[in-house]
C-alpha cells in the first residue's frame, strides 16, 4: 500500500524511480522493492526523505484519504488565520456566513443558467 502511494505521488510529479532515489539518498532497488510491495515497512526516516523529495506530509505516503483531510484542514487553518489578520473576530461570523451563503447562491444561480 505505501509503496503504489509512493509510485502514485512519483508518477503524478513526474520524477522518476532514479531521481527519487538520487535525491532521497535511498537506493533505487530499495525504492523499486518498496513500490513493488516487496518491503513493506519502511523506517520513518526513509518516509521523511521520500516526503521530502516528494514535497509531500508523510501522511500523504501512508493514508493518501487521511493526507487528504489533514491538507484540507491546514487549508482551513491558513484562511482563519488570514481571517484573523484582517480583523476577523467571533462575533462577526454571522455576517460573513451571510455573504459566504450568498456567494454560494449567485454560483448555483450560474451554473444553472449555463446549463
Amino acid at each position: 500500500m505505501i509503496g503504489r502511494n509512493i509510485k502514485r505521488v512519483r508518477k503524478q510529479q513526474g520524477i522518476t524511480l532514479s531521481e527519487l532515489a538520487n535525491r532521497s539518498g535511498i537506493s533505487k532497488s530499495y525504492l523499486s522493492n518498496l513500490e513493488r510491495d516487496l518491503k513493506q515497512n519502511p523506517s520513518i526516516q526513509i518516509m521523511k526523505n521520500i516526503a521530502g523529495v516528494l514535497r509531500v506530509d508523510i501522511e500523504e505516503i501512508i493514508d493518501p484519504i487521511k493526507g487528504e483531510e489533514t491538507k484540507r484542514m491546514n487549508e482551513w487553518g491558513d484562511f482563519v488565520a488570514v481571517a484573523s489578520e484582517y480583523g476577523l473576530e467571533q462575533d462577526m461570523l454571522d455576517e460573513y456566513k451571510e455573504v459566504i451563503a450568498f456567494i454560494h447562491w449567485r454560483r448555483q444561480q450560474q451554473r444553472s443558467k449555463n446549463r
